[in-house]
């Protein structure tokens, strides 16, 4: 019988089926393998791409964040002319960084999709219109600003920079519950406010600063909120004396008044002529000027015929943190880490020249300075003086600026007699030593209030103590702007 030949042949079937397996193996390998190098090509290509991204929109983030810092400074400068179109909610100016380009204009390749509407805080996804027209909107080139834009940021496209108002925030500030196209300030004891609205205040107006780049497709906008250098400390009166029954010595002279009106130009804010804590010693306060009424202490807060003497703590110009050592000392180290000069104490030795024409508590370059230790004012100076000793001041002295005195709370005229002082700005003292006679220069053994006193002469003459707002600022207003708030996008 004849065997088939397969049967005849077993191993070599065999390997028949194992080439075939094999050659299925190597093909599904050859599959895997060839979708592997495509997902390789697929994943490179994808990180180049997304490292690509990533590269150009990170140098319009830098570009949007260089353009909004040279947008502070422009708003800054006065010479420029942005500032001064820019004096009313109604005005909008653009920085622009490329030839010819007018992002107002629908038109235009960088064109400004919030030049004419706004988000509607109060209906989501709907919009308000601006309000911008041609004509009050300007166009500012890089070129005008003497290429302040940097150049090596040709990614930087424009900058938009508008006042804050309700309407534009979206957000009701005052109590009247609709939104208002009126400016908004900011204050940094009262924070933001409408303007008109708030006489004790003396803010200064918000701007909103947008930033546009754009490069290969891509776009990053940073949006501002800036205001003027914010100095950590507004004035609560005119004169303002913390402690119990704070003493005050008053010359004799009809003409002596102490006004809480301020005096600096365009500005209507009033503050009280002077103030103290607790209604006790404002009332202490009150009964001891020599000639004790609204003609010779104006201010607010009260009702005339008399004197805006006050508790300002309980009418909530003093911060409550103020009206404590601790609190004290606080003040005193945050205007340190600002100052333009600090010295006295365990630091430097202040100049042996002061006053106007030296540097040194020049109102003439008025500066941010504190004095540890005790201080004799020269005949003319001014700025921002904080001092943590007492302070001697010549008859006739005339001083414009912020006077602090914080630690022995001590402000006494050199003799008694006749003079004519003249002091614009305000004076603050408090007697943070209540506890000790010999205190230290950096208030290092100060643990309780004291009695704090300003004492002048009992003699004739004439002159005062008049609030001005303008003459406390221009030892900070050459400063940068404060940012408020800030967001990329």
């Amino acid at each position: 019988m004849r065997v088939p030949c397969f049967s005849r042949h077993p191993r070599h079937a065999r390997r028949v089926r194992t080439r075939g397996i094999a050659l299925v193996i190597v093909l599904f390998t050859l599959v895997i393998m060839a979708l592997l190098a495509a997902a390789m090509v697929e994943v490179t290509f994808n990180a180049t791409l997304f490292g690509k991204r990533n590269t150009v929109n990170l140098r319009n983030l830098q570009a949007a964040q260089a353009g909004a810092e040279v947008a502070r400074d422009a708003v800054r400068n006065s010479g420029n002319g942005v500032a001064a179109f820019l004096t009313s909610p109604a005005s909008v100016v653009y920085i622009v960084n490329y030839s010819g380009g007018n992002p107002s204009l629908t038109g235009d390749p960088y064109y400004d999709p919030g030049y004419a509407n706004e988000p509607d805080a109060f209906n989501p996804g709907k919009t308000v219109a601006t309000g911008y027209t041609s004509s009050t909107t300007d166009i500012v080139y890089n070129s005008t600003l003497g290429n302040a834009l940097p150049t090596a940021a040709p990614q930087l496209k424009w900058i938009r920079i508008t006042m804050e108002t309700e309407n534009s925030v979206g957000q009701v500030m005052n109590t009247n519950a609709t939104l208002v196209n009126t400016a908004l300030l900011f204050d940094s004891t009262y924070g933001r406010y409408v303007s008109g609205t708030n006489a004790s205040a003396n803010g200064k107006p918000i701007y909103q600063v947008v930033s546009f780049a754009s490069d290969q497709g891509y776009t990053r906008t940073v949006t501002e909120e800036v205001t003027s250098f914010i100095f950590p400390f507004a004035a609560p009166a005119a004169v303002t004396l913390l402690g119990s029954n704070p003493i005050y010595g008053d010359p004799h002279s009809y003409p002596w008044t102490v006004s809480g009106q301020d005096a600096a130009s365009g500005s209507t804010q009033i503050l009280p002529s002077m103030g103290a804590v607790g209604a006790s010693n404002a009332s202490f306060l009150a009964s001891e000027p020599f000639r004790p009424d609204y003609t010779h202490y104006p201010g607010s807060g009260v009702t005339p015929p008399n004197p805006a003497i006050i508790d300002v703590l309980a009418s909530g110009n003093l911060a409550a943190s103020l009206n404590s050592v601790a609190g004290l000392k606080q003040e005193v180290s945050t205007i340190m880490a600002l100052a333009d000069r600090v010295c006295g104490g365990s630091g430097p030795a202040c100049p042996s020249s002061v006053g106007d024409g030296t540097g040194f508590l020049d109102s003439t370059k008025p500066q941010i300075t504190v004095v540890q230790g005790n201080l004799n004012l020269p005949l003319n100076s001014g700025g921002i003086v904080v001092v943590t000793g007492t302070v001697t001041v010549p008859n006739n002295v005339v001083f414009n600026g912020l006077l602090m005195v914080i630690g022995t709370g001590k402000i006494g005229f050199a003799t008694n007699g006749g003079g004519h002082p003249n002091l614009g700005g305000a004076l603050f003292l408090a007697n943070a030593c209540g506890n000790t006679t010999t205190p230290a220069a950096d208030l290092s053994n100060c643990t309780s209030m004291g009695q704090a006193s300003l004492t002048t002469f009992n003699g004739g003459g004439n002159g005062g103590i008049q609030y001005n707002s303008a003459l406390i600022s221009a030892a900070y207003s050459s400063r940068s702007f404060t940012r408020l708030s800030y967001r990329e996008s």
